[in-house]
């Protein structure tokens, strides 16, 4: 028969759950920024795009995770490696938003988050890619 969704178990992995409310509070800064006051910077752009992005990916990996076929290890290393990139992304335009007084105050721990985000998705990495087998000739 087919497996149930474990709908609880994928809502409870913390570096997703963690980046679904970092993001919300970034890009809607960043769609305001970039929208309503038609300040068009390339940081604020890639903030815009690339902050949306991590949650998904972090979803991607994370169901993967729980489908626990042949091929779901290598999946889930692809998408935690794009929401990797996509954070290293966010927090480099974040950093230069900072450094040029555009990014408020109250969103500088948006970039401490970033960073932390940033490890947990490293150790996810790592994680996984212990539990990869090694493909050796026999």
């Amino acid at each position: 028969g087919q497996e149930e969704f474990d709908q609880d178990s994928f809502e409870e992995h913390s570096v997703y759950r963690k980046s679904i409310v970092w993001s919300k509070e970034i890009v809607h800064w960043s769609e305001g920024v970039y929208f309503k006051e038609k300040r068009t910077l390339r940081d604020v752009y890639r903030v815009l795009v690339n902050a949306h992005l991590v949650p998904v990916k972090l979803s991607f990996a994370c169901g993967e995770e729980m489908v626990g076929d042949m091929f779901s290890v290598d999946i889930a290393l692809k998408e935690y490696d794009l929401a990797r990139i996509y954070l290293e992304r966010t927090e480099n335009s974040l950093h230069a938003l900072m450094l040029s007084g555009i990014l408020p105050d109250e969103f500088i721990s948006s970039y401490k988050q970033a960073k932390c985000l940033l490890k947990e998705v490293n150790n996810d990495i790592k994680r996984l890619r212990s539990q990869k087998p090694s493909l050796g000739i026999i």
